[in-house]
């Protein structure tokens, strides 16, 4: 008997393969960085591998959407050579049609639909953190030319900011 794999949409599937094992390498990457010691990682190399799992992310679920349609018509099967009685817990899990109960919980909770008032909720909320910084910051001097406490570097003219970071600068 032989197998026609005409049908089968190798090309769509294979698309997903290298982006789903790029993002699973740095989101490892990741999560071993931050097991590694008590303390987080340096804000720097946090942020850049974030970055990088973003645009993967990003990458994967732009694939996923273009072969949304194969993906959503195809069904899985083990063809004949599948040794179903050692691989048996496997076959299961690969076959699986129900999700997992906090799979399920998840996609529901994340399944709504944002209202024009939540977004106008967002815009407000926003908005008072921007008049609220604006205040804040508009407690503090970038202009005093003293020196900064415990600094024997001479300061360089115009370059304020540090001196505020270093010293608060309050008014």
């Amino acid at each position: 008997m032989s197998l026609n794999f005409n049908d089968v949409p190798v090309q769509n599937l294979e698309q997903l393969r290298p982006r789903l094992t790029q993002l699973t390498h740095s989101l490892r990457k990741l999560e071993d960085s931050m097991a590694a010691s008590a303390t987080l990682p340096n804000w720097s190399n946090l942020q850049n591998q974030y970055n990088v799992i973003l645009s993967q992310l990003t990458s994967f679920s732009r694939t996923m959407d273009l072969n949304k349609d194969v993906l959503k018509h195809t069904n899985v099967y083990p063809n004949t050579e599948f040794d179903t009685t050692q691989f048996e817990g496997l076959l299961t899990t690969l076959l699986r049609k129900k999700h997992l109960p906090e799979v399920a919980e998840w996609i529901e909770n994340n399944m709504t639909d944002v209202s024009r008032e939540d977004l106008a909720k967002d815009d407000q909320v926003a908005a008072e953190y921007l008049k609220l910084s604006e205040e804040l910051l508009g407690e503090f001097s970038f202009d005093d030319n003293t020196p900064l406490e415990g600094s024997d570097k001479p300061e360089t003219p115009g370059v304020d900011v540090y001196k505020y970071m270093f010293g608060g600068g309050a008014k």
